[in-house]
């Protein structure tokens, strides 16, 4: 048996079986559907770059949450030195990044008393540490400590962003974003 059945596509009408014309429907909707995503994928959109902005705004936010840290023994130790050192209560850590070659960087520690605006500080065991804003990304998560091994002792940088360090912790190559 035959069904003829009839089917309306904008002002065309398809005429044969219902094979034929659920192939032509099924047909109409898939070029339906390529347009509609060429056109959202080509067409630059302004929810699209809102959600952009918005997603590196959180990922700033997450470098300053996460920012410079120093562990309980460093904390220690920076106040016995800042203690026998004669230094106020508006002393700080400020953490210096240089860059030395193409990808490798070294650290500063430095104690000061006079921020910038271009600070961005974090307090950790009652102390302060400040650091560069321009540097938050290559320094977030990065955890100031203290060893002692042996007849030598000083701050050891722990740096989660660093690729590889060498063996005096005071220089560190990261991971260079083309």
């Amino acid at each position: 048996m035959l069904v003829r059945v009839m089917v309306p596509l904008s002002g065309y009408r398809f005429e044969g079986s219902l094979t034929l014309a659920l192939l032509g429907l099924a047909l109409l909707i898939a070029i339906f559907i390529v347009i509609a995503y060429m056109t959202k994928t080509a067409l630059p959109n302004h929810r699209s770059a809102a959600r952009g902005e918005c997603f590196r705004g959180k990922q700033r936010r997450a470098e300053e949450k996460m920012g410079v840290k120093l562990s309980e023994r460093a904390a220690i130790e920076l106040k016995k030195i800042m203690a026998s050192g004669g230094f106020g209560p508006e002393t700080f850590l400020r953490l210096i990044l240089n860059a030395s070659g193409a990808c490798a960087q070294t650290y500063k520690l430095e104690l000061d008393s006079s921020k910038k605006e271009t600070d961005a500080a974090f307090e950790s065991h009652g102390l302060v540490v400040a650091v560069k804003k321009e540097d938050l990304r290559s320094l977030a998560g990065t955890v100031i400590d203290w060893r002692e091994e042996g007849l030598i002792s000083g701050f050891v940088i722990n740096n989660p962003a660093a690729k590889s360090t060498c063996s005096c912790s005071k220089t560190h190559e990261q991971k260079c974003s083309d």
